[in-house]
């Protein structure tokens, strides 16, 4: 059997481009990488496992933090609490689709 990342349903994913599976926040006391958005859809691909693309922010990634990972997505627990697309702030939505789209 293909393993296939698992997308979160709609509810926690409207607005989203299609190639965001999940949105994590590990609260303000987490430090500089708040944020975490991982990546299906064209960012991956089936060689590589049970791992996925992700990227993991502070509240304002442009002038703060902005790390591009390989994370195994089967560790979601340590990503901090599951939240929706429109929970995110505004500078991480648009810095998410900038980065994720850059080499388009």
């Amino acid at each position: 059997m293909k393993y296939q990342p698992k997308r979160s349903s709609k509810r926690w994913l409207e607005g989203a481009p299609d190639y965001v599976l999940a949105c994590y926040d590990s609260g303000p006391d987490k430090g500089m990488d708040r944020y975490t958005v991982l990546f299906g859809g064209h960012l991956w691909e089936p060689s590589m496992g049970r791992t996925v693309q992700a990227l993991c922010m502070s509240e304002n990634p442009t002038f703060g933090v902005s790390l591009w990972q390989t994370l195994d997505s089967g560790n979601r627990k340590f990503f901090g609490r599951h939240v929706r697309w429109s929970d995110l702030p505004d500078a991480v939505r648009e810095h998410t689709i900038a980065r994720a789209t850059a080499n388009d």
